[in-house]
């Protein structure tokens, strides 16, 4: 279990500076958070992060999922194991590439209104996602995969991560208010 203390704040900016306490390991806030994708921090070796000050490292529980499949995740060793790390580890939940494969793929959009998408040529390359209140359904190599809050949860649980994210919709400057009201109120369920 994790848990967060508060260290410091300052009152007029109202910056923070805490513990957050995980299996394996304190992080201290704010912290820099190196990303290992597919469980592999490419531009570093397991032995160098500390000497990085490197406390955390985020993978990716959509990628992994992808790129394991159910059986390869099955017999996954973990991430720690995987990486050659003890620190602490967090994983996202899949919700980016809700946006990234769904409306910023169709739009040519990013998260920011001046950046297009990655995924895209700025023309827009066609959804691939398809959003319900119980989950989203993407399409990948002609083969519909469901995703929903419990198998995202499951996903990173199985991955062995300390600290798991709740499987949010991340919208678009592009969308309206009541779209990111309903997917806000999606996340929140």
């Amino acid at each position: 279990m994790s848990c967060f203390s508060l260290d410091a704040r300052d009152a007029q900016s109202r910056a923070r500076a805490g513990r957050l306490l995980t299996p394996h390991g304190v992080v201290l806030t704010p912290a820099y958070v190196i990303v290992g994708t597919h469980a592999e921090v490419r531009c570093l070796r397991p032995r160098d992060l500390p000497r990085a000050k490197i406390q955390m490292i985020i993978a990716n529980a959509y990628h992994l999922w992808r790129t394991l499949g159910d059986a390869g995740l099955a017999a996954f060793e973990g991430l720690h194991a995987r990486l050659g790390w003890n620190g602490p580890v967090m994983t996202d939940s899949g919700g980016f590439q809700v946006f990234s494969l769904g409306f910023a793929r169709e739009h040519g959009v990013g998260k920011r209104k001046d950046r297009p998408s990655r995924h895209s040529d700025g023309e827009g390359s066609g959804n691939i996602v398809r959003i319900t209140d119980d989950g989203v359904f993407f399409l990948d190599d002609g083969e519909e995969l469901f995703l929903n809050p419990e198998i995202s949860v499951a996903i990173q649980e199985r991955l062995g991560a300390d600290i798991v994210v709740a499987f949010d919709e991340c919208t678009s400057p592009e969308h309206g208010y009541d779209y990111t009201r309903d997917a806000m109120e999606r996340t929140h369920r």
